[in-house]
């Protein structure tokens, strides 16, 4: 799947998002939509975009990590 993003959603570019991914009108939307029917530029964007979000997303275990934190501050305040 190839995610899209609307006009300036994460303008600061935490996730490393395309400029090609920005959607600005329906139209715009569309038109990338019926790209991504060419199987070679669709596999060529996919492997493009995961590369760039595992540069910035965290793993499993990070997840992990940081979800019991938040969850251990919870429990201790009941």
């Amino acid at each position: 799947m190839i995610p899209f993003v609307w006009e300036n959603y994460d303008k600061n570019n935490t996730y490393k998002i395309d400029e090609w991914q920005r959607i600005f009108t329906f139209e715009d939307f569309k038109d990338k939509a019926m790209k991504l029917r060419d199987e070679l530029f669709f596999q060529k964007k996919l492997e493009e975009y995961r590369d760039n979000y595992k540069q910035v997303l965290l793993t499993e275990e990070q997840y992990f990590k940081e979800f019991s934190i938040m969850i251990n501050k919870i429990i201790k305040r009941i």
